[in-house]
């Protein structure tokens, strides 16, 4: 058999449009299904006459109908039980991932929301205006104590004050994690022939047949001209998160001493001129305030595991 893929549309077609039953797992071609012997062409008539077999490249089961694949398969019609001398198998088709079929994990920050920067602006005022100022300060990084008044006595502030500043967000990573119970798939049913006789039974029997084909190519044509895609079950993959990484506001505290250890009053840097009282300040720190992340979840795919392409009659 070819390599892996996934079952396309034209199996749910293929399926609806002959009335079949879909349910086990089917054995890969790969020499453990019925024994094959050697044969030159049989009679006329039958599928597989004359190595019709879809694509795929195997010995041969001679039957008096003509060379057979020995790894037919039967796709009984809906409801129908598997004939004698065969043993149903159950396998997949048709993976879909459902609606929420991914979330996301816990979020690993690679870099933080800050409100470091030049130009940290302030406007005072003895009312609600703050149309004093501006003042400027560099703010070095986030919590470092930004000193005002480095030397003298401590400065009482005007009554409203009104700080600038929005936090620049910063980043993340999420990876995608699947949510059970939102994959779905189609089974079919299968009946694998027990013996070479069983085989050439099948071929007679009028039954919708099915052999291997290969996976990446090999087109489905002759007797056997509808692709089918099957597997023993079926994989979801979500891709990764999208993240970020971000903070609602910069928080200021004012301090009355040089090391910030002593906060005296505090507020956002919301850009809005608010009564503060007249404390006595020396310095202020600066930080990100209410950080978080906020995930999407990425694109959730299906995959049929141990995947194998069957070519089958109409």
């Amino acid at each position: 058999m070819g390599g892996r893929g996934v079952v396309g549309g034209a199996l749910a077609i293929a399926l609806a449009a002959c009335g079949f039953t879909a349910i086990g797992d089917l054995p890969a071609n790969d020499g453990a299904g019925p024994s094959s012997t050697s044969g030159g062409p049989g009679g006329a008539g039958g599928p597989g006459v004359g190595g019709t077999d879809g694509g795929t490249s195997v010995s041969f089961v001679s039957c008096d109908s003509g060379l057979v694949d020995p790894g037919l398969v039967i796709l009984p019609p809906d409801g129908g039980g598997c004939p004698t001398g065969t043993t149903e198998h159950i396998a997949e088709t048709d993976p879909v991932a459902l609606a929420g079929a991914c979330s996301c994990a816990t979020c690993t920050p690679t870099a933080e929301p800050t409100c470091a920067g030049n130009n940290f602006t302030w406007r005072w005022g003895p009312d609600n205006g703050c149309n004093s100022g501006p003042a400027d300060y560099d703010v070095t990084a986030d919590n470092a104590c930004v000193i005002l008044y480095p030397t003298g006595p401590l400065v009482q502030i005007d009554v409203y004050n009104r700080w600038n500043r929005t936090p620049q967000p910063g980043s993340c990573t999420a990876s995608g994690v699947g949510v059970p119970g939102k994959l779905a798939t189609t089974p079919i049913r299968q009946c694998v022939p027990n013996a070479n006789a069983d085989v050439c039974a099948a071929v007679t029997s009028g039954q919708r047949l099915c052999v291997p084909s290969d996976l990446d190519g090999g087109a489905c044509t002759g007797m056997y001209s509808t692709r089918i895609v099957v597997g023993d079950g079926a994989n979801l993959t979500c891709a990764a998160c999208a993240c970020a990484r971000t903070a609602t506001a910069c928080d200021v505290e004012y301090h009355d001493n040089e090391t910030c250890t002593s906060k005296v009053y505090e507020r956002l840097a919301d850009n809005t001129c608010i009564m503060t009282g007249r404390p006595s300040i020396r310095a202020i720190k600066v930080y990100p305030k209410n950080v978080a992340c906020t995930t999407t979840p990425g694109t959730a795919s299906a995959s049929l595991s141990n995947a194998r392409a069957l070519c089958c009659t109409p």
